[in-house]
């Protein structure tokens, strides 16, 4: 009698612990919360997205954990945007899992800023491809779920073409083309709405007073009405160059792990200013 108990205890808790294995989702392991966002937007709740740099940190300089690490290396893949701070984590994780899958999801973007920048999230279009190769990532790896992902893809890129519009449309109302970003992450933005951005920071360096002069003078010149800043960097030259011209400081946070919220934030700036 005991034994028959024994043997259906033991059945009962094989049965239960794999379902629990089988439910449980998919890793994907992706280096920014951007990127997270578009993979989890289409994966839902079939995937399960570990994001190397957590938010308000800035990538270029952020060391992850040797916990986090480990962490990451049970990914079955990495979803790549191909940035540089990117691969000194890649070698490390695939020397922890040979097995990691590295897929790029950037290879086939529309808009290019023509600069070296990482920051390939930030022009919607662009968003919308990389979703289409999260889209066609996922389909290989979990082809039942594949009219899922269809449908989530269907309803993200609905949004991104929305707010593509609604950003086109405001920023042609503008005095001028060109805007003042105390970083340099506006590229690809630029580049699809035909925009100039003017960082405050050059290839990472302080600006000197000379620069600061022409900025200001520019800001003069095109009537420039506010500057964005960015949580991950100083706001030391923001504050000098709004006392000094009495621009606006419109915060946008491009690392942030909504892109609805982001894109609509900039949108909220431009119709600000560019009616």
């Amino acid at each position: 009698m005991k034994s028959k108990k024994y043997f259906f205890l033991v059945t009962i808790f094989l049965v239960q612990s794999t379902l629990t294995f089988a439910s449980k989702p998919d890793k994907i392991a992706v280096s920014v919360p951007p990127v997270a966002f578009i993979v989890q937007e289409i994966g839902g709740d079939k995937i399960d997205v570990l994001t190397m740099v957590p938010p308000n940190s800035n990538p270029h300089f952020y060391e992850p954990s040797i916990r986090r690490m480990i962490s990451f290396s049970e990914s079955g893949r990495f979803f790549s945007i191909g940035s540089e701070f990117e691969q000194v984590w890649l070698d490390r994780l695939l020397s922890l899992n040979d097995n990691m899958k590295v897929r790029s999801i950037t290879q086939h973007v529309p808009v290019s800023s023509g600069l070296d920048d990482p920051h390939v999230w930030m022009s919607p279009s662009n968003v919308k491809r990389m979703a289409e190769e999260v889209l066609s990532e996922l389909s290989k790896m979990l082809p039942a779920k594949k009219t899922v992902f269809n449908s989530n893809y269907d309803s993200f890129a609905a949004k991104i073409d929305d707010i593509k519009n609604k950003i086109d449309k405001i920023t042609k109302k503008c005095d001028t083309d060109k805007f003042i970003t105390v970083h340099p992450v506006f590229g690809f933005f630029a580049s699809e709405f035909q925009l100039e951005q003017i960082a405050v920071e050059k290839h990472g360096h302080e600006p000197s007073a000379r620069y600061l002069s022409s900025l200001m003078e520019i800001i003069e010149e095109e009537k420039i009405k506010f500057i964005f800043s960015q949580p991950q960097v100083s706001q030391q030259y923001v504050k000098v160059i709004v006392e000094e011209t009495g621009i606006a400081e419109e915060m946008i946070d491009p690392l942030s792990n909504d892109l609805f919220i982001m894109f609509e934030n900039i949108l909220s700036v431009f119709n600000k200013y560019c009616r």
